[in-house]
């Protein structure tokens, strides 16, 4: 019984560092910023608005990250348009930010 315990335990142990593993690959840190991937449709309501907007109508998403800088948290989004790509950084509330 206590050996059983020992192997179920050191498997549970293998089987979280392994989930945080799988984790640890899809965000990128720098420097105190934490880059995580998001897909374009559960960007909150307010960035999609302003991606709908007319300043970007003819743009689509390429790519969209949670930024996570300190105390700053916004939107990176990489906008492509036939051969051109722009980046755009937004707020949860859909507003340019820093």
């Amino acid at each position: 019984m206590m050996f059983s315990m020992m192997v179920f335990t050191a498997i549970a142990s293998g089987l979280s560092l392994n989930a945080k593993q799988a984790v640890a690959q899809t965000e990128t840190v720098t420097d105190q910023v934490k880059e995580t991937p998001v897909k374009p449709e559960a960007l909150p309501d307010a960035v999609k608005q302003t991606l709908e907007s007319d300043a970007y109508q003819d743009w689509s998403v390429a790519g969209a990250y949670l930024v996570q800088d300190g105390t700053k948290e916004y939107y990176r989004i990489e906008l492509v348009k036939d051969q051109e790509r722009q980046e755009v950084k937004l707020d949860k509330d859909g507003q340019p930010a820093g």
